[in-house]
């Protein structure tokens, strides 16, 4: 239920407003057979989708209503498949450098004359 700086409760219709919705949120949840569930779940869910997509952490933050980047990371939750991904990334990155690195020593390159240090 919702109070009003006089104490007393918001009311909507004559109904309890968040009583109410308590109520329809357990009926829905029950339903669709995901008990125990909370609404911000539900947005937990949509910052990881949308961190996943490549949505950049501002835009995702303006979006789900996040002022800081302390709370946003709460709800970012990083798990084992995060982890292996981000492998799989620096794998595939590191495998297409070249085989052969050219590793010059910098005062010899000066001396030379070499411009792109």
């Amino acid at each position: 239920m919702w109070w009003r700086w006089d104490f007393r409760p918001v009311r909507i219709f004559g109904q309890d407003a968040i009583g109410d919705f308590r109520k329809t949120w357990k009926a829905a949840c029950k339903a669709a057979g995901l008990e125990g569930r909370i609404p911000y779940d539900l947005r937990r869910t949509a910052i990881r989708d949308m961190v996943r997509a490549g949505v950049s952490q501002n835009v995702a933050m303006q979006i789900s209503g996040h002022r800081t980047a302390a709370v946003f990371r709460r709800y970012d939750i990083v798990d084992a498949d995060d982890l292996r991904d981000a492998m799989r990334k620096r794998d595939a990155y590191l495998s297409a450098l070249p085989a052969e690195r050219k590793v010059v020593n910098i005062e010899e390159a000066r001396a030379s004359g070499e411009k792109n240090l």
